[in-house]
């Protein structure tokens, strides 16, 4: 099967979220700026979170990221690489932040069922892509 290599915006963001990179910068953006807000350093947290993520995007934009299209992270991403999906997507990881800012544990299972029921919205732009 060809690598797919027209992608509209929106998929280019969301493919590049599984190249190493920008994987490996987000998740460490997200782990230390959950700590900020654990410490109730607002802008420090946001700073740190949007940082590390405008970096790993600026790190891979100019890779070619057609060959992580058929990989399991890619084909996860893709299938969030709708309007309706990044928006329950960014929801589900504002309540898990809202959770960290709160100490409040009974937030992080919210924010993952959104995160993952907006990957569940995405299964049929998945299989519509596909064809």
């Amino acid at each position: 099967m060809q690598p797919k290599t027209n992608f509209r915006f929106i998929e280019r963001i969301m493919i590049q979220h599984a190249h190493p990179a920008k994987l490996t910068a987000d998740l460490l953006g997200v782990l230390i700026g959950w700590y900020f807000l654990w410490t109730h350093s607002l802008l420090v947290a946001v700073a740190t979170i949007l940082g590390a993520s405008i970096l790993g995007t600026l790190l891979v934009w100019r890779h070619d990221v057609a060959q992580l299209y058929h990989t399991k992270l890619g084909t996860w991403m893709m299938g969030q690489a709708e309007p309706r999906n990044v928006v329950v997507r960014s929801i589900g990881f504002a309540v898990l932040c809202y959770g960290v800012w709160s100490h409040a544990v009974l937030y992080f299972p919210i924010g993952i069922v959104l995160i993952v029921a907006a990957r569940l919205l995405g299964s049929k732009t998945r299989a519509t892509h596909e064809r």
